[in-house]
């Protein structure tokens, strides 16, 4: 196989870029992609890129939302901080439902 030059690589990456893809295609690429296990170096670079980002509050309480009731999401945060700070933001979505339904 023909190794290609940077240059023609990134005028392909262009040239796709905003090309829509049908549903069919995203599902044929979300099973692709179920169960597979990333490098060390992988998730290593994964979370240095997003060390430092800051989460709304928004975001936050969505989070939250989403681990409600979810049992695997929350046996990872059962030690420490991250499973007080889970509790803490249900309890503030929970002050923020009554006080919009209260209206």
């Amino acid at each position: 196989m023909k190794t290609l030059s940077e240059e023609h690589k990134r005028k392909i990456s262009e040239a796709k870029m905003g090309h829509p893809v049908s549903d069919e295609t995203r599902k044929k690429i979300s099973q692709k992609l179920t169960g597979r296990k990333l490098s060390n170096k992988t998730r290593t670079k994964i979370s240095q890129a997003l060390t430092g980002k800051t989460k709304t509050e928004e975001h936050k309480r969505k989070i939250a939302i989403s681990m409600k009731g979810n049992q695997n999401a929350r046996k990872k945060q059962l030690d420490g901080e991250p499973y007080q700070e889970f509790y803490k933001l249900r309890d503030q979505f929970q002050e923020y439902q009554n006080r919009k339904e209260s209206k």
